[in-house]
């Protein structure tokens, strides 16, 4: 069996803190000479599907939940849920390297090197929730953009993972779901909050966000 590569100090800091914050993800990449794989199972991945290949960069987010980590020898961005899985987030789930723009795999990434969250960019945040929500982690986007609760461009987004967590969709006929929860929200503190957040996950440019909230407030006073 060939020697292992040294790992330079980025990588070594990476695996460390893998060790340290995620024991089980760890274990995963075994000693030194087999901490350089490449990932299978796709966008996401459990157990030892999860692989990593000379990983350097590491942030953790706010809630302290995850890992997000720079998997430059597989041209990719992936996170690490604390609690188990890894999931890939932006570049090639094959690990092949390229340079574009996109959305989450998508995009096509050339060994990346750094990582950082940025608490200030709320559109970022906001991308990466859409993300999360979309393979079925609505609970961690609520977790990412609830410190960001009160900056508008975080609101929709918010909302609507906040009630993909409830299972309630957006989708069916609307129209006639709101009329029954404004009758509801009249009537019921805890309704009209569930009412107002509906609104919110449509947003400020859907017509109804409006109209909705007029009704209520002029059924209330």
């Amino acid at each position: 069996e060939p020697s292992p590569r040294p790992l330079n100090p980025l990588a070594e800091a990476a695996n460390q803190a893998l060790r340290k914050d995620c024991p089980a993800v760890f274990e995963l990449l075994g000693e030194r000479g087999r901490r350089f794989f490449f990932p299978t199972g796709g966008i996401l991945a459990q157990g030892a599907e999860a692989r990593f290949h000379g990983p350097t960069g590491l942030a953790r987010n706010g809630a302290g939940q995850a890992l997000y980590v720079a998997d430059t020898g597989n041209n990719n961005q992936r996170m690490v849920n604390l609690v188990g899985g890894v999931q890939t987030l932006a570049g090639d789930v094959d690990g092949q390297p390229g340079a574009g723009d996109g959305t989450g795999t998508a995009a096509r990434l050339r060994a990346p090197r750094a990582l950082a969250l940025d608490a200030e960019n709320v559109e970022a945040a906001v991308a990466l929730a859409n993300i999360l929500v979309a393979s079925d982690r609505a609970a961690e986007a609520v977790e990412l953009l609830t410190p960001l609760a009160r900056q508008l461009p975080a609101t929709t987004a918010l909302a609507r993972a906040r009630l993909a967590v409830q299972g309630v969709s957006l989708h069916g006929d609307l129209d006639l779901t709101l009329d029954h929860l404004l009758e509801q929200a009249v009537q019921e503190p805890d309704a009209r909050e569930h009412f107002l957040e509906v609104l919110d996950a449509l947003g400020p440019e859907d017509p109804r966000y409006v109209t909705y909230r007029r009704r209520l407030a002029s059924r209330l006073y």
